[in-house]
């Protein structure tokens, strides 16, 4: 379940980074929710889980940011 609620909101945090990259104009509620949901994914991972698991939370939601941009721009 602690893995599900940190793919979850890392998720949400890419949707609405997206939703705020490519639709909405300026740094808006997009954005915001963008960067809360994304810290608490990673804030999340690291008291739970573990410094392993935090860290790899980060360099997954770096890798899925980029494919996400690539893969929407295609």
């Amino acid at each position: 379940m602690d893995i599900a609620l940190v793919i979850v909101f890392m998720l949400l945090g890419i949707v609405f980074f997206l939703l705020e990259i490519f639709f909405l104009p300026g740094f808006s509620i997009g954005g915001i929710a963008g960067v809360l949901f994304v810290v608490a994914s990673i804030w999340y991972a690291f008291v739970h889980l573990g410094p392993t698991a935090g860290v790899m939370t980060i360099v997954g939601g770096v890798v899925a940011m980029g494919v996400a941009i690539w893969a929407f721009l295609r």
